[in-house]
């Protein structure tokens, strides 16, 4: 009798997932955490009042996260991400503004759809 093959030594190809979220019809794929962030990169992050967002673009892979959270990333051989820690004590601004400065987003735009009420985000996949 053969034993039953153990699943979970299976490792998932995050990098050819991560490929797929680049190529879709949108400059920049954002995920906060849960099912689709732990989907394309095992990370299992909840959400909470810290904001951790991942992005997906032609920069690669970024993450504006808490520094307490950040060693949970770096530590991952498999990821290459960019990241940009922030610390309760000064907010999470400046790492926003960071991410959109380094990868080229145009935060300037985003923020003033979202002042004047102007649903901005756009649904790329189905």
């Amino acid at each position: 009798m053969q034993s039953p093959t153990n699943l979970s030594t299976h490792q998932p190809d995050y990098a050819a997932r991560q490929t797929k979220l680049t190529q879709l019809p949108c400059d920049v794929v954002a995920l906060v955490p849960g099912a689709s962030l732990k989907y394309f990169t095992g990370l299992d992050f909840h959400l909470s009042e810290r904001p951790i967002i991942v992005f997906f673009g032609d920069f690669g892979a970024a993450a504006i996260v808490p520094e307490l959270e950040q060693s949970r990333i770096t530590a991952r051989a498999d990821l290459t991400m960019t990241c940009f820690p922030w610390r309760d004590e000064q907010g999470y601004q400046g790492a926003f503004q960071a991410a959109v400065d380094k990868l080229g987003l145009a935060w300037g735009r985003w923020h003033d759809h979202a002042r004047h009420g102007i649903p901005r985000a756009t649904t790329c996949c189905s």
